[in-house]
């Protein structure tokens, strides 16, 4: 395996109304912050305190630019969060795709740094571990089985067709 130099890891979340005490909007955003260098997330019209949460925890957050939510139009919602991940992560980043109830697990910090200097991998897989009834406790239910089949997570940041690098 050949390595490069050490790029910027983005944790990118997409979250509405995840503010109540119920959720686990903090623990994911400290747990992002432990493998990350900057944790975006991008708040789809939230009527609680979602973004304050995101803000006062250290978190970019960005308003969702189209009107609706993602229930209705989640590509679009998730090309615009791959869009501002992409421009913090560029060049030689990683984007961690994360979900609001969706901790990192299983890998330490060090370990995940060595795997993402690979020049030769464009996106690691590892299994999923949901937080549904508690943060100890991830669903399993026979419905729920993510965690059985490792899915990818982290992708290597490329520029979506509209990406115009700052050259100044």
């Amino acid at each position: 395996i050949r390595l490069q130099r050490q790029g910027r890891l983005v944790s990118a979340i997409l979250a509405r109304n995840e503010g109540g005490k119920d959720r686990y909007l903090a623990l994911v955003i400290k747990n992002a912050h432990k493998y990350c260098d900057k944790v975006l997330l991008l708040d789809d019209g939230s009527t609680d305190d979602t973004a304050q949460i995101a803000t006062d925890l250290g978190c970019i957050v960005k308003r969702r630019t189209s009107d609706g939510w993602w229930g209705t139009d989640e590509v679009s919602a998730r090309a615009q969060l791959w869009h501002e991940a992409a421009l913090l992560a560029w060049p030689d980043g990683w984007i961690y795709v994360a979900d609001a109830d969706h901790e990192l697990v299983g890998i330490t910090p060090s370990d995940l740094r060595t795997c993402l200097l690979s020049t030769h991998v464009t996106a690691w897989a590892l299994p999923l571990w949901d937080c549904w009834d508690s943060p100890e406790t991830m669903r399993v239910d026979g419905y729920w089985v993510a965690h059985n089949h490792p899915r990818p997570w982290f992708f290597r940041a490329q520029p979506t067709p509209d990406y115009v690098p700052d050259w100044s």
